[in-house]
């Protein structure tokens, strides 16, 4: 069922299927000249969800252009944020006090969830 959109690679452009012209940069054109946002574009047509709608050389593009402004430079530094090594899921990832609180009060089951993993690390430790 889901497929790729038909890419021409002389022109480096993919074809929309609304208006059957050649864009190098397919999603930007969707959402700008038909109003479509790019998920409801892919399902309307069939499309793979995880298919990039920006041909290869104009993606090259964009990212060497990223790379000269800097972009990446931030990504290459050690950020608080990211997981311990060997962590790569959310559930290891402690959580501030301040998300805690608004945890509870929006998601009243999630402070019961909280509650009952406290009480199992208690009696591990015990």
């Amino acid at each position: 069922m889901y497929g790729r959109p038909e890419y021409d690679p002389l022109l480096d452009a993919f074809e929309c299927e609304i208006c059957h012209n050649y864009f190098s940069a397919l999603a930007r054109h969707v959402k700008q000249a038909h109003g479509i946002p790019i998920r409801e574009y892919k399902r309307r047509y069939g499309l793979n969800y995880n298919v990039s709608l920006i041909s290869p050389i104009e993606s090259q593009k964009r990212r060497e252009l990223a790379k000269k402004m800097g972009i990446f430079r931030e990504l290459n530094k050690k950020s608080p944020f990211k997981f311990k090594k060997g962590t790569n899921k959310v559930q290891n990832y402690k959580r501030s006090a301040q998300t805690m609180k608004r945890l509870v009060v929006q998601l009243p089951e999630f402070g019961i969830m909280e509650r009952r993993k406290k009480a199992r690390a208690r009696k591990l430790t015990v």
